[in-house]
């Protein structure tokens, strides 16, 4: 008779360690999707932030009375938002000075590559090489590759 009470007290404690040891794990899974979810909504308001700050300095303030903390720049400042949840950090840079890979003429495109490092060979092999996977024929540049070769 006592055998099969600690048999049972046995399989009791087992029950309860397995319930416990899933109720953690449920727990540690709804705080890590808890805080996936207040990170995506922080980086959302620091977006919207920057887009109502940056339409304001567009908006014809002269540069003398522009206040670098109510008045956005691309200038790649790191600014800091803070929320009553966290805080998010906002960097807003420039886009003029980058190059649409996909509407690069070649000699565009080795210029950047050259700006880069890469030597003015390897740059115009590098250029024909882009240029022949961007483009729609199946015929290749004098240094290029089509996707047969």
């Amino acid at each position: 008779m006592i055998i099969a009470v600690l048999w049972i007290c046995m399989l009791l404690m087992w029950f309860a360690m397995q319930i416990s040891t899933e109720v953690r794990l449920q727990g540690a899974v709804d705080v890590n999707h808890i805080r996936k979810s207040e990170a995506l909504l922080l980086s959302l308001g620091g977006v919207n932030e920057a887009i109502a700050r940056i339409g304001q300095a567009e908006s014809g303030i002269s540069s003398a009375s522009r206040n670098r903390e109510r008045y956005w720049l691309p200038d790649g400042l790191p600014r800091h938002v803070k929320y009553r949840t966290g805080q998010a950090t906002v960097i807003i840079k420039s886009e003029t000075k980058k190059v649409n890979v996909n509407k690069a003429n070649h000699s565009t495109l080795v210029q950047v590559l050259q700006k880069a490092g890469v030597q003015e060979g390897e740059a115009d092999h590098l250029a024909d090489l882009i240029g022949d996977f961007i483009d729609a024929d199946d015929s290749p540049r004098a240094n290029g590759a089509e996707g047969s070769q």
